[in-house]
């Protein structure tokens, strides 16, 4: 028997009350409950450069990483150069770049291309946290990290 009409918005006044919360939902990118994205086959974008957060200069492309899922070949954007070349994972925690090929334009951004270029030479350890690739030069536990990406989805 259907409730009367007086009863129907009292019903809905939880579904309503609850849909209105804030806070931050458990998949929201960043948050310790995103599952790691895979390291392989994302595109990951750089956010900081050591303790430096990235800002672009005008006219610049994001700086970015994309690892092959079928062969150990890593490429990218450095922000005006493309780079490729290929990496090696020794261990599951481990991330090393062999030598890295790059156009040669010549931009604004030559100067933050040359330092993600030397941080990539140096990464020897990886940790993905939720949406978040962090390089290390050594054990992420004994080392600060050298470079924080993140992954961007497309679809």
């Amino acid at each position: 028997m259907p409730f009367p009409v007086v009863f129907r918005p009292v019903l809905l006044l939880p579904l309503l009350l609850a849909a209105c919360q804030t806070g931050v939902s458990p998949s929201a990118p960043g948050t310790p409950n995103t599952p790691p994205a895979p390291l392989r086959n994302t595109r990951w974008v750089l956010q900081q450069l050591g303790t430096e957060r990235i800002t672009l200069p005008e006219n610049s492309r994001e700086l970015d990483l994309l690892l092959a899922s079928d062969q150990p070949q890593a490429r990218g954007n450095a922000g005006c150069n493309r780079f490729s070349g290929s990496f090696e994972q020794p261990t599951p925690e481990q991330l090393r770049f062999g030598p890295l090929l790059t156009t040669k334009m010549a931009c604004p951004a030559l100067e933050l291309e040359g330092r993600y270029l030397t941080a990539l030479k140096a990464a020897a350890y990886y940790r993905i946290s939720g949406d978040t690739l962090r390089l290390y030069p050594g054990p992420p536990t004994d080392t600060a990290p050298l470079a924080r990406l993140v992954a961007v989805y497309t679809q």
